[in-house]
């Protein structure tokens, strides 16, 4: 309960003086002085308090419980657009079994092609019920045009099989080959 009113006192003395006096405490170490600060940073939006949270837990509490905080404000960073917060949660969850299409979804519109590329297959093998050639291709798409190889092969092959006369086959052949030089 305590805790609780902290972070409140902290909301509303500010994001920027909460983060700024959490950051200096980090940076000398004293991360559990720091920690609600960070977190009171991190529920304001800060990506850079959420990710500083997340590493704290890591260090401070190396069990379950410190790994499932962590996770916590990894997820916050991802819904705040940091796509490499986000592809950590989606390995985190995959190795729990949970769904993931969610934090798929937010990686990608992070612009992070790799998870594009993931929610692409989550399509393409019916992830939502049923398949879905045409959101996999545009998943895949965005796979592509931010330069996963892997994205432009997918899309060529839902468009040669669901559309050969395709003028967009033409652009994702031209992506794969400067892709492939590489």
């Amino acid at each position: 309960m305590i805790f609780r009113l902290f972070v409140v006192l902290i909301f509303l003395m500010g994001c920027k003086d909460s983060y700024q006096y959490g950051f200096l405490l980090y940076e000398k170490g004293e991360y559990i002085e720091a920690l609600p600060y960070l977190e009171g940073a991190c529920l304001t939006s800060s990506l850079k308090a959420c990710m500083m949270t997340a590493s704290v837990y890591a260090r401070l509490e190396p069990n379950d419980m410190g790994r499932l905080k962590a996770l916590k404000a990894l997820e916050q960073a991802c819904l705040y657009g940091e796509s490499r917060a986000c592809e950590i949660v989606v390995h985190t969850h995959q190795k729990k079994g949970d769904a993931i299409l969610r934090w798929l979804d937010q990686g990608c519109q992070s612009g992070n092609p790799k998870l594009c590329f993931e929610l692409g297959k989550a399509y393409v093998l019916g992830h939502f019920g049923s398949k879905e050639s045409t959101l996999a291709l545009k998943f895949f798409g965005k796979s592509c045009y931010g330069g996963n190889l892997g994205g432009c092969q997918a899309a060529l092959e839902i468009l040669k099989q669901d559309n050969p006369y395709s003028p967009e086959i033409a652009k994702f052949q031209s992506l794969k080959e400067k892709l492939e030089e590489k």
